[in-house]
């Protein structure tokens, strides 16, 4: 069964086709070729932009990515200075609360001194009256002096002693005293040292911020790029693919021409053969003759006699 293609085939190949046309169709084929060459030295120019465009943003976006890397490393950095700000703040924060509340308690002891010394009529300070005491007894122990002058001495030392058990009710509170301040002296001394190192690490996660937005705003500007370089891909895309179009129905155009001109050469082919067939028919027709009058035949009389067999 014949298809409505072959068929279409069959009636062009029927038309006969004038030289002028042969001409034509020559002429335009050797145009088409011209131009489809052409068209494909321009595409392949497009094709080096577009690929040279889209290398550049490949390497802007590689970029980029190298940029939000470092980003993330600087912010963890950050974040973890941060995290130990606050940490080392709460701890600061408790210790300056421990503070007061021994602040507080000091001054309870000493409230609590003072009243005792109101109470027993306590006027020396029993670290003074030790001290004393023990400077009179070392001199007496050490120098050579008269015996009233010992004796006036060890009676100033019985004094004191006196003065010093009297004192002895405020020694406890004392004790309480001096024990606070010294957890008061260490708990200013770990404060001051926790105060210096949230400094540091909040000076230092300043600088990690200050890095994150100068590499961010390298990042905006390479990002500027980036766009600009795929805006130009993209653009140069559009184009190949108007030119790749382009080449495609030139093509087709070219490929239309083959076809008529595969039609003349089978026209060309065919009145070759008419004529051979013709040519070999009338020499049959002299060589029947020849064998008729019983001539001798030559060679070529039986090359004609042998292809006429064939057919």
């Amino acid at each position: 069964m014949t298809t409505q293609l072959e068929q279409t085939e069959v009636d062009e190949s029927t038309k006969k086709i004038s030289e002028a046309e042969r001409n034509t169709l020559q002429k335009e084929l050797e145009e088409k070729q011209k131009k489809i060459a052409e068209l494909r030295k321009k595409l392949d120019e497009i094709n080096d932009l577009k690929e040279a465009s889209f290398q550049k943003r490949e390497g802007y976006s590689r970029e980029i990515l190298k940029f939000i890397s470092s980003i993330k490393n600087i912010k963890s950095k950050r974040d973890q200075l941060t995290g130990n700000v606050k940490k080392r703040k709460t701890e600061r924060d408790t210790h300056n609360k421990e503070i007061t509340t021994k602040l507080n308690k000091l001054k309870e002891f000493y409230n609590e001194k003072d009243e005792l010394l109101k109470k027993y009529k306590i006027h020396d300070d029993p670290t003074m009256l030790k001290k004393e005491i023990q400077k009179i007894e070392y001199t007496v122990e050490t120098n050579v002096m008269s015996f009233d002058k010992e004796r006036g001495l060890m009676k100033k030392v019985k004094d004191l002693k006196k003065k010093l058990k009297d004192c002895t009710v405020v020694e406890e509170v004392s004790k309480k005293i001096a024990e606070v301040k010294k957890e008061i002296r260490d708990l200013r001394k770990e404060s001051e040292m926790l105060h210096k190192k949230v400094v540091s690490a909040a000076a230092t996660s300043q600088e990690r911020h200050e890095d994150i937005l100068g590499t961010a705003k390298e990042v905006d500007d390479i990002k500027k790029k980036e766009d600009e370089a795929n805006k130009a891909f993209m653009e140069q895309k559009k184009i190949f693919k108007e030119k790749n179009d382009e080449i495609k129905e030139e093509l087709h155009a070219l490929h239309d021409i083959h076809k008529k001109l595969g039609i003349v050469k089978k026209q060309d082919r065919k009145a070759k053969e008419a004529k051979e067939e013709k040519l070999l028919q009338s020499k049959e027709e002299i060589v029947q003759e020849k064998i008729k009058k019983k001539e001798k035949l030559t060679t070529d009389d039986l090359l004609v006699l042998q292809r006429t067999m064939k057919d």
